[in-house]
């Protein structure tokens, strides 16, 4: 029967890891191993992973800290990382996933895996707009892979792309990405993970994306400045209701000059260079499959060069002062 390690980072997450333990204790035609990476929860989390049979790690805070010392315990050749608010949607999907990926090593060895998402909400409205993220998590495009979604590795391959980067306070699972992308393949695998839709319905829909966005950008240029700030000013503007977003612009304005204006203008075009390379979202956002085949067919080779770096930095340059002035008022 073939096996798998299910690594799951936790803080304060007695509300749900029952729910998700008992799910995976449903998983046929797999043998699995259930290892709780847990960073110092105060609430009853340790308590009931305990008591539904699963093995815990506790270690320092941070998810990329926790998940790696969750796999230094793990015992099987392969690992799933997953969120503790995840959802499975069959009681062979852990068996069908792990078939598929061993069947694709046939074609790749440098493999990894994903699940697609489907968000939980009741909101049509809401639903309407989130569709655009379910597609995008079914695809493998560079930049597109994130934590929520899983990920399915062999435990060889996870230290040879260098494990989780310890360093960041979140993100680690997109800075995984980067690198595995570089030299590996991920693939969609069967089978689909449900997650609330929570953030968006209480921060607003446009305002989180906005916000993504920021973050994203700042990840891209590796702000230590925007990252040590970010924390605090979420959790004074943004934790638990509607976000202010206008802090969070300041921030990143005073991030891109924090070294001066001459490696202000750099990262502006580094940026629009992102921002560029990106821009097949707004078409898949659009128009989906159709809008996204537009892209690639037409728009790529044209916006694919300096130049339209360029044009990029300047048109999200002019949103963003637009944007930031808007939320002054």
């Amino acid at each position: 029967m073939p096996s798998l390690s299910v690594i799951v980072p936790t803080l304060n997450e007695g509300e749900s890891i029952g729910a998700l333990l008992d799910q995976l204790a449903r998983q046929r035609d797999i043998e699995l191993e259930l290892v709780i990476a847990d960073g110092g929860s105060a609430d009853d989390t340790v308590e009931i992973a305990q008591a539904k049979g699963a093995r815990v790690k506790v270690s320092e805070r941070g998810r990329g800290r926790q998940m790696n010392a969750g796999a230094d315990i793990a015992s099987h050749e392969h690992l799933l990382f997953l969120h503790a608010d995840s959802i499975l949607t069959s009681d062979t999907q852990l068996a069908d996933a792990l078939k598929r990926l061993e069947e694709e090593y046939e074609y790749a060895y440098h493999l990894a895996g994903h699940f697609p998402l489907h968000f939980q909400t009741d909101d049509v409205s809401l639903k309407a707009s989130l569709r655009y993220f379910e597609l995008k998590t079914a695809m493998n495009r560079p930049g597109t892979f994130n934590g929520d979604q899983g990920l399915l590795i062999s435990r060889v391959l996870f230290e040879k792309f260098g494990r989780f980067d310890e360093s960041l306070p979140f993100l680690e699972d997109q800075a995984f990405g980067e690198v595995f992308s570089e030299n590996g393949v991920f693939i969609t695998l069967p089978g689909m993970l449900e997650t609330s839709a929570r953030r968006f319905e209480e921060e607003g829909f446009a305002e989180r994306v906005t916000l993504n966005t920021l973050i994203m950008g700042m990840f891209h240029l590796r702000s230590d400045y925007f990252f040590g700030e970010a924390a605090n000013v979420y959790r004074e503007h943004g934790a638990g209701g509607m976000i202010n977003l206008a802090p969070f612009f300041t921030l990143a304005y005073r991030s891109l000059f924090s070294d001066g204006v001459f490696t202000g203008i750099k990262n502006c075009y580094r940026i629009g260079r992102y921002g560029t390379r990106n821009l097949w979202q707004v078409f898949l956002y659009l128009g989906d499959e159709d809008g996204l085949a537009t892209y690639d067919r037409y728009v790529s080779k044209v916006t694919s060069n300096p130049l339209g770096y360029l044009v990029g930095m300047f048109v999200i340059g002019g949103w963003f002062i637009a944007r930031w002035i808007r939320l002054q008022r």
